[in-house]
């Protein structure tokens, strides 16, 4: 912590510490001052009851009109005082249930003694005393008795307060002053300790150094502007002693030096060689400085002369392609600012005219700060691997033509069956709703003239109808799987398949099936064909385990040989492995019409589905112990790789 920091710190213990017995004093000056208000109340009570007995006795005594205007008189002023005084009194005492019952009791007794001497007979009017102002009179007197008493309480026990409060003041003010006085003490020794000792070492070491004795280390633990005092002083000694090494060792250096520098040349020498015969240069760049360095291997690449020295950078963009070079630019920034290493081709452009391609690599070099101060790489030459490459990429072109005149008679094939497929389903659709109409005409019309085998067989013609007329609608549906085009889009299968068992829960609410759907199942395909193939296997699930008691129903996805296999399990019907091969072929069925009803073009549907992503599907089950699908989503189609490129740092 710094000398600014510390002293902060210590500003704000002091003030803490004057605030906290200031407050105390503060607050016990404050509980002074509202007692001594209540102690002159309670004075100025006394008083006024006291005069108002005595002008009570004097009345009674002598039953005067004037006397006893002089009573009603002092009954106001003493009911003034009390209503004047009430609410200041009432905020003052409510945690004093003693002098609040005695006040309550003033107000009452007050009250009392003037209704009774207002029963009083008037002395001009009434000559002698009757029985009952004799009553009234001990009453009167009686209450004026008590309230002596309890205006007495109330002033003892305002003057107890009074004193207690006296007491806490002063106890607060000898610790506020006791408090000033050990912060100062306390302030004094933080001073002696924090600046004046450590002036002292510091004037100490000095002396000692001027001395001569530059053995000596202060290591100073501080963490203050002190410390860094002290390790500067420290580290200007070991500069000094590192300066004053001998000079035999000084002449050892340099002559090491000068063999390390024969050695050097030698390498360089050998380095250049190499770099000549593997077409292979090096360069560095200073980003402080500006300053570049290129081997002799970059100007002959480049075809500059090297007596120009190497090109500055941008002007070095004369020897790219405007292509090649916005990609090595654009490398090299990212190199500059982000420091992540770069290899990128770039076709160069030489003054002969000759081709030639080459492969930059590149990477940055922090400082012990972190900052990027130079940029270095290599620069090789790959004009033979290129021109390789173009007779290898001509041959492909080569290929996928005759790759694209296949795919052409595939699709005028598929174009031709889908053609059929409509015609067909057009031509059979017309008879069969003939035979669909007249049938239920008969039954409507004649239904209740026939007997129980002609009605039986006109309900087998409307089933074979609407039998047939699925058959038309999967091969419909068969056909469709293989138009139009492919796209690759991101498809959450898990989402798909949560929202399409829900809807099966929700049709069926009296079955009972539990399922579990694995999260973040993403594929990349076209997404309403990959929809279909969800329905698909989803519908199949949920079908064949109508009649297993705790069915289950299981979406999940699993690794093997380095691709990812989607798959959909349960425990339903299953079915025999030896028929497996028939289960993808259109309209056959391993299961009874009366045990499972079905027209068998699902399972054809999603092979054909998967097959146009270039996936692959795969069956698994056992008769009675459940079914499992899995299959592969494999992206098809050409991305071509970036020439530059990020390496590994």
């Amino acid at each position: 912590m710094n000398l600014r920091r510390r002293s902060r710190l210590v500003a704000l213990v002091s003030v803490l510490i004057f605030l906290v017995p200031l407050g105390l004093f503060l607050f016990a000056y404050r509980g002074k001052l509202q007692t001594q208000r209540d102690l002159a109340v309670a004075e100025s009570l006394s008083a006024q009851t006291t005069q108002l007995r005595t002008a009570l006795f004097g009345y009674l005594l002598h039953p005067q009109a004037e006397l006893r205007g002089q009573v009603e008189a002092q009954f106001a002023v003493l009911t003034g005082l009390l209503g004047r005084l009430g609410p200041a009194i009432d905020a003052s005492i409510r945690d004093d249930a003693q002098t609040r019952y005695a006040w309550e009791t003033v107000r009452r007794l007050v009250g009392d003694a003037q209704t009774l001497f207002a029963q009083l007979g008037d002395a001009g009017t009434d000559q002698g005393r009757t029985e009952r102002d004799a009553r009234t009179s001990d009453l009167i007197l009686v209450d004026s008795h008590s309230l002596i008493l309890f205006v007495n309480q109330i002033r003892y026990r305002a003057n107890a307060r009074f004193l207690r409060a006296t007491t806490w003041e002063n106890l607060t003010l000898g610790g506020l002053l006791t408090g000033i006085a050990g912060l100062g003490l306390v302030l004094f020794l933080v001073f002696v300790r924090v600046i004046l000792k450590p002036v002292q070492q510091l004037h100490e070491a000095a002396v000692r150094v001027a001395g001569g004795d530059l053995g000596l280390r202060l290591a100073s633990p501080r963490r203050d502007e002190f410390g860094a005092l002290a390790r500067a002083f420290d580290g200007m000694l070991d500069r000094l002693q590192e300066t004053m090494v001998s000079r035999a060792r000084l002449e050892a250096e340099i002559a090491e030096r000068v063999r390390t520098g024969a050695a050097l040349t030698a390498s360089e020498a050998a380095l250049r060689n190499a770099q000549r015969l593997a077409g292979l240069g090096s360069w560095s760049w200073d980003l402080k400085s500006g300053a570049q360095t290129w081997s002799e291997e970059i100007f002959h690449l480049y075809g500059r002369d090297p007596r120009l020295g190497p090109a500055a950078y941008p002007q070095i963009r004369q020897y790219f392609t405007p292509a090649s070079w916005e990609r090595l630019a654009a490398a090299v920034e990212r190199a500059r600012t982000d420091g992540l290493p770069y290899e990128c081709e770039a076709e160069l452009v030489r003054p002969d005219g000759r081709p030639g391609w080459v492969v930059a690599r590149g990477e940055a070099t922090r400082d012990a700060a972190g900052t990027i101060v130079r940029l270095s790489g290599t620069v090789q030459e790959i004009t033979a691997s290129k021109l390789a490459e173009g007779q290898i990429q001509a041959l492909n072109a080569g290929l996928e033509r005759r790759v694209e005149q296949r795919t052409a008679e595939l699709q005028a094939a598929n174009r031709e069956l889908e053609s059929f497929a409509y015609a067909v389903s057009h031509d059979l659709r017309a008879p069969l709703r003939a035979l669909s109409g007249f049938s239920q005409a008969l039954v409507e019309d004649y239904g209740g003239r026939l007997d129980g085998e002609a009605r039986s067989f006109l309900d087998q013609i409307q089933g074979a109808s609407r039998r047939m007329g699925e058959l038309i609608d999967g091969i419909l549906t068969l056909s469709r799987s293989t138009r139009g085009e492919l796209r690759r889009d991101p498809v959450d299968l898990s989402a798909l398949a949560q929202g399409l068992l829900a809807q099966h829960a929700l049709a069926e609410p009296g079955r009972q099936v539990a399922w579990e759907v694995a999260p973040g199942l993403d594929a990349l395909g076209d997404a309403p064909m990959l929809e279909v193939v969800m329905v698909n296997l989803l519908d199949n699930a949920w079908k064949y385990t109508a009649k297993t008691p705790a069915a289950t129903i299981r979406v999940y996805a699993e690794e093997r040989a380095g691709e990812l296999w989607y798959g959909v399990a349960d425990n339903g019907a299953g079915f025999d492995m030896a028929y497996r091969a028939r289960l993808f072929q259109p309209f056959q069925r391993l299961h009874r019409q009366d045990e499972f009803p079905g027209i068998g073009i699902g399972l054809a549907t999603v092979q054909r589905i998967i097959h146009r992503h270039g996936g692959t599907i795969e069956a698994e089950g056992v008769p009675g112990g459940g079914a499992t699908f899995r299959f592969t989503v494999s992206a098809t189609g050409h991305r071509p790789e970036s020439l530059c490129k990020a390496t590994p740092s």
